[in-house]
């Protein structure tokens, strides 16, 4: 397969799953706003956990089964091994279903005593531990859209499910004034419409004979993966257990909002993951590779920067739209937390070189630091200082994810990725986000605007004759023509 046709079928993957995706957020982001109005600081703040904890348990379950779903499924001899790899993969979730919710409620007491929040929300708790197979089976049926590439399928779950889930929310608000209780009720019944919709569909895709001859290797292969996921789930869920603990209810709720527009820049990310993963793992092995690669990664950083700049831009007027004057000390939080997803969607480029090696314990030892220094950052921040300073924690503890990975991946699978380019454009980034601070600090609007457009200028500019070779710009005037 030539250049030309591999940054196609890149790009439509990228356009397809990121107008999926960017519908299915989008829809979730434009309703947002009218939950902070409905709910307070406080309520914003519970939800806001409670979303977290249930991301948490979803991990546990799936714990690496996705990823190694996606990696066998590409190896696999003939549709009958195919069908035995995705059954015995959903038999392994449901069977920890099972376990997870007996252990839940076992050690619900436990919980309690722990974490207030559970404690003064029990009956939350619960219906979160009742929506929870549903969102698993749901984003099982999604994963193997995306892995099969059955586009229409995906399309129809992933934008069903968030419509309908919208439609029901704002319809409660309006109509019948629904409170915290109400709001999870309506998000169990919709998830268990879907998912059985889901299953619906994936039924052709399952043996009715499974020998298990797969199980092991595949579980070898997913174990680290999952304590991974479970590590990357645990570390945003304990930032809230923290601030929380030392910051109070309210900060909770301020840092909620910002995190939840962070997810504005999170759906530019994901749309590039939705497709990279897929396309790489099948053309690896081609000669073209590291073209491929370095093309793409450089589109990932340049529209990136350029959607993490407009942001930092306009927080102060997202916030006020999303929840209003209440939320205003939300919008200084905007630009660390949406940088460190731009560097942990980086390094999920950058770790490709574990995946292709099958060495998946080198990510787990990886996210083991990362998840010890991230710790040890939010802990000590939030015991001395500001939201903001925190956030700045949770921004340097990604970079350093960044670093260490970036570095184990090409020991174990070399791969020719642009690093002076990459280095420069953190850099640019990180240097626009804390001059636009100082700025705002002494309510230099002028000066605000001014250096806003300069920068977008620039970062243009730079890319197009610095960054983007000639051969590069060639495939996108190709592709815009």
């Amino acid at each position: 397969m030539n250049k030309k046709k591999i940054i196609k079928i890149f790009t439509k993957d990228t356009v397809f799953y990121g107008f999926g995706l960017s519908l299915n957020n989008a829809i979730l982001i434009i309703i947002f706003p009218f939950i902070a109005r409905h709910f307070t600081v406080s309520d914003i703040a519970i939800i806001d956990f409670f979303l977290i904890f249930l991301s948490l348990t979803t991990v546990v379950v799936t714990f690496g089964l996705d990823s190694s779903l996606g990696r066998f499924y590409f190896e696999a001899k003939g549709i009958s091994e195919k069908k035995e790899i995705v059954s015995e993969s959903l038999i392994y979730q449901i069977s920890l279903i099972i376990i997870c919710i007996i252990l839940f409620f076992i050690f619900t007491n436990f919980l309690q005593s722990k974490i207030d929040i559970i404690e003064y929300n029990l009956l939350i708790y619960y219906l979160i531990l009742v929506q929870f197979p549903f969102i698993i089976i749901l984003d099982f049926c999604l994963n193997l859209f995306k892995w099969k590439q059955e586009r229409n399928n995906f399309l129809f779950i992933s934008l069903g499910s968030s419509i309908s889930y919208s439609f029901c929310i704002l319809f409660g608000i309006y109509i019948f004034d629904i409170s915290l209780i109400n709001f999870f009720t309506i998000s169990i019944i919709v998830k268990l419409i879907w998912s059985t919709l889901g299953c619906v569909l994936i039924v052709k895709d399952l043996a009715i004979n499974i020998s298990f001859r797969n199980f092991k290797q595949i579980l070898i292969f997913a174990y680290p993966l999952g304590i991974i996921g479970l590590l990357e789930t645990l570390y945003p869920f304990l930032q809230r257990i923290i601030i929380s603990e030392y910051q109070g209810l309210v900060s909770l709720g301020y840092f909620a909002i910002a995190s939840k527009i962070a997810l504005i820049f999170l759906i530019i990310s994901q749309s590039f993951q939705m497709s990279w993963g897929p396309l790489m793992l099948s053309n690896y092995k081609k000669n073209n590779f590291d073209f491929i690669a370095q093309f793409t990664v450089k589109i990932f950083l340049i529209v990136n920067s350029i959607f993490l700049i407009v942001l930092f831009y306009l927080s102060e007027y997202i916030v006020l739209f999303f929840g209003g004057q209440k939320f205003s000390n939300s919008s200084d939080l905007i630009f660390p937390l949406c940088f460190a997803i731009f560097l942990n969607s980086l390094s999920q480029i950058t770790e490709l070189g574990i995946t292709i090696s099958k060495k998946s314990i080198y990510t787990l030892i990886n996210y083991l630091i990362f998840f010890i220094f991230g710790a040890f950052f939010i802990t000590i921040f939030s015991l001395n200082f500001s939201l903001f300073i925190i956030s700045c924690g949770i921004l340097i503890s990604y970079f350093l994810k960044f670093l260490t990975i970036s570095y184990t991946a090409n020991k174990l699978y070399l791969i020719k990725w642009p690093y002076r380019i990459i280095f420069v454009i953190i850099l640019f980034n990180l240097s626009y986000g804390v001059i636009n601070f100082l700025i705002s600090l002494y309510d230099f609007d002028f000066f605000s605007n001014l250096f806003f457009f300069l920068s977008l200028l620039i970062l243009i500019f730079y890319s197009w004759f610095h960054i983007l070779s000639n051969d590069e710009k060639k495939i996108i005037k190709d592709f815009i023509k």
